[in-house]
């Protein structure tokens, strides 16, 4: 559990693990993962991974089969470059995952983490990998994905997979070289290791068994496909992805928020007074990833301070329907420029698909600077609660439904860690059934006391076909 006490040029972190948690030098070592592997627990990985793999394979094949009989086509190339594929059913109703973009770095202040900026710091998240899942995988020979010897920093996690733009736009986004300029990913150093979103769930079960730390999730349902309940609920996806990040204490999911935000598919929205909310679903409302909007605009100063930011009016809203703050954070994804699938091809797309790999490869570096600084990473929540209390706010004061805790900002998350023991306190601490942790702080009663408090909690119970499912039941 995370705390976070912050008054001007002082934060104090504090971490509250109950019984979760434990990754050291800047690369992600054998021994590293030995000792991630070693905090997770495996056997119930397993069986997440074994289970998932035999009830996804029955449920799609039975949605093929009913497409089939309906004459659906099964996988549909959209106009704006994206993918709808159908994905499984749930009773009568066929189910469809769709990319979640439309017809960078500076926005998170990433590039304050790089070479030759004011903190002094030389992180591109080398020897560091994110997991992408996506519509398909991206080339491996793409010009942008090649180390300074030209060999290629990208793994085909499911090789007979079909290649994709959208794949490839989001895993420059993360690792692109910077060949040309415009294109530079927010980790340009680090590998990006690419699988078909099918079979997402046991295959992210068992790379959090090997060590990985980051993964990013730039699609979604098709919110015309599935049913009312469906929106704003915890559902089986959501409770499994949950229960992933519960039993791997140091591997965060970055999800996309979606595109939907003037969409009116929903109904019966969990607050008729206000209908433009309630648009997330999946895996998007569950507790323990992270949940990315879309800004239209990001305006910063050449050293990363905040000036400004809008949202663009596509980008999907919550909260959930037990009043969770969904989504969580936002960064620019608008008119954003990275690679194509072909070998030396770019392109501009836009959507929160493309806001959602900024903010996992800033985490990377985040993770990259945390092992520089203690010698080891820090736990996901301890990742996840440090983004959301140092996010520059928009608008209105607070978290909110539109921006979450507002405007990732990696520079002001860096600092934290560096001044740990100066002016700030960063702490990862157990706390065990009936125990207590008190301390003292000394506020002047002029300038802004802020507190955070974040934690990995266990999966919840699901909802069961009930329209706006509010009392949560953990």
């Amino acid at each position: 559990m995370f705390l976070i006490f912050e008054m001007k040029n002082f934060y104090l972190l504090l971490y509250f693990f109950i019984g979760l948690w434990s990754f050291n030098s800047l690369a992600q070592t054998p021994r590293d993962i030995e000792k991630i592997v070693n905090a997770s627990n495996l056997e119930e990985l397993r069986k997440i991974e074994e289970e998932e793999e035999i009830r996804f394979q029955k449920n799609k094949a039975e949605a093929y089969r009913v497409a089939q009989l309906r004459g659906i086509d099964t996988i549909v190339e959209l106009p704006n470059g994206g993918i709808r594929e159908l994905i499984g059913i749930d009773g009568e109703q066929l189910l469809f995952f769709e990319t979640d973009n439309i017809d960078g770095a500076a926005s998170t202040r990433a590039n304050q983490l790089h070479f030759n900026t004011s903190l002094g710091l030389n992180l591109e998240g080398e020897n560091l990998i994110v997991h992408v899942w996506d519509s398909g995988i991206a080339n491996i020979n793409h010009i942008e994905y090649g180390d300074e010897n030209h060999f290629s920093r990208y793994i085909q996690g499911n090789p007979n997979s079909s290649s994709s733009p959208h794949s490839a736009h989001v895993t420059g986004s993360i690792m692109a070289r910077g060949l040309t300029p415009e294109a530079k990913g927010t980790a340009p150093k680090s590998a990006v290791k690419g699988f078909n979103w099918n079979f997402d769930i046991n295959e992210g079960a068992a790379e959090v068994a090997n060590g990985m730390l980051i993964s990013n999730h730039s699609y979604g349902f098709d919110i015309s496909s599935i049913p009312t309940w469906y929106f704003g609920s915890y559902i089986a996806r959501s409770r499994a992805w949950d229960n992933i990040q519960y039993n791997a204490p140091y591997f965060l999911m970055v999800n996309s928020a979606g595109n939907d935000g003037t969409s009116t598919e929903n109904d019966s929205p969990l607050n008729p007074n206000f209908p433009q909310y309630d648009k997330l679903s999946g895996r998007k409302t569950g507790k323990n990833g992270i949940v990315v909007a879309n800004a239209a605009e990001v305006y910063t100063t050449s050293n990363g301070d905040f000036i400004s930011a809008t949202i663009n009016n596509s980008s999907s809203q919550g909260p959930t329907n037990d009043y969770r703050i969904k989504p969580d954070i936002t960064a620019l994804g608008t008119d954003i420029f990275s690679t194509r699938h072909l070998i030396s091809n770019y392109y501009t797309a836009s959507g929160t698909s493309m806001a959602s790999p900024m903010v996992a490869g800033s985490f990377l570096l985040l993770q990259e600077l945390a092992k520089e600084e203690t010698g080891f990473f820090i736990k996901a929540s301890t990742l996840k609660g440090l983004a959301l209390h140092t996010a520059d706010q928009v608008e209105v004061p607070g978290p909110n439904a539109i921006y979450g805790w507002g405007i990732m900002n990696a520079k002001r998350a860096a600092e934290t860690l560096i001044n740990n023991g100066t002016n700030s306190i960063v702490e990862e601490l157990t706390l065990n059934e009936g125990e207590s942790y008190s301390f003292e702080v000394v506020s002047n009663g002029l300038e802004k006391l802020q507190v955070s408090i974040s934690w990995t909690d266990p999966a919840g119970e699901v909802n069961s076909n009930i329209i706006n499912d509010t009392p949560y039941r953990s």
